[in-house]
């Protein structure tokens, strides 16, 4: 009797010794293989000007140096963004315009969640993102400030301008001696005599058929301001008069004319726009009749 209490009191020591033993072994398994998540660093919320689809490029750290992944996870406006999964780089998938909000809120701020992994942890974090209209710059002319008119018509030309901001442009005509001689559509830029001009009877200031005005051009916010001087010549009245014939000088009102260029024929039409002559010359190109 007193053997078999022995044996069993033996038993048990075993069952508990192992139980023990076997905790302890739990212990240190989990001690070896806890896991640090990664953090973001520097994180925060980012102002972007319209014109590009960069927005940031995220990092992150992982205590055990783990290799890290990123991801968009969330957020209202999670379908606009695309994200580097190596990388962090944030960008948007298309280029947006502030004058056009797409955010869901409609007023240029993304909010996103991120997440970075070390494919252990997770971290996932909220950003947002601001988007805003670059500084406005100013408007400028593509013409030159040197135009010709020819005689017998109204219209001279359509003064073209460009916006670096895509702004709608204004034209007007805001100075020069001759300035109330000339009319300008304020939407396409179309420059034009209020009045048929007549060479023969000069009406600019210093009666020489040479007209000067200045231009402006407005984005709503700044206005670019531009001279111009506009010279009326003859038009060629030989309907088949060429350009070939025009580089070795042609008749012209009884005169033979060496002519320096001449522009092509506009919508067809004969008569010669634009030009440029220089004093009447023999038909061998020399000074005189």
């Amino acid at each position: 009797m007193k053997f078999k209490t022995l044996q069993s009191l033996t038993f048990l020591t075993f069952i508990l010794t192992g139980f023990q033993l076997g905790g302890c072994s739990s212990e240190n398994t989990a001690d070896q293989s806890e896991n640090g998540a990664p953090e973001f660093i520097d994180f925060k919320n980012v102002n972007v000007v319209e014109g590009s689809t960069n927005v940031a490029i995220l990092k992150a750290l992982d205590p055990e140096g783990d290799s890290l992944i990123f991801d968009i996870y969330g957020g209202d406006d999670a379908g606009l963004f695309s994200i580097d999964s190596t990388t962090g780089e944030l960008s948007f998938i298309t280029s947006p315009n502030a004058s056009f909000p797409i955010d869901a809120d409609r007023n240029n701020i993304f909010n996103i969640e991120v997440s970075v992994s070390d494919d252990t942890s997770t971290v996932i974090r909220d950003i947002e993102i601001t988007l805003a209209a670059p500084s406005n710059q100013a408007p400028y002319f593509v013409n030159t400030s040197f135009i010709t008119a020819t005689i017998g018509f109204t219209a001279i030309t359509t003064l073209v301008a460009n916006d670096p901001n895509n702004d709608t442009l204004n034209y007007s005509i805001t100075a020069g001696v001759d300035a109330d001689l000339f009319t300008i559509n304020a939407v396409n830029g179309n420059l034009s005599f209020k009045t048929l001009p007549d060479e023969t009877t000069p009406s600019d200031a210093n009666q020489d058929n040479i007209y000067s005005i200045e231009v402006s051009v407005s984005d709503g916010i700044i206005n670019t301001k531009q001279a111009f001087t506009i010279t009326l010549l003859k038009a060629f009245d030989n309907a088949l008069y060429n350009a070939s014939d025009a580089l070795r000088g042609g008749r012209l009102y009884d005169k033979w004319w060496k002519v320096k260029s001449v522009a092509v024929p506009i919508d067809n039409n004969p008569i010669w726009d634009a030009v440029i002559a220089q004093i009447p010359s023999n038909k061998n190109g020399n000074n005189g009749m």
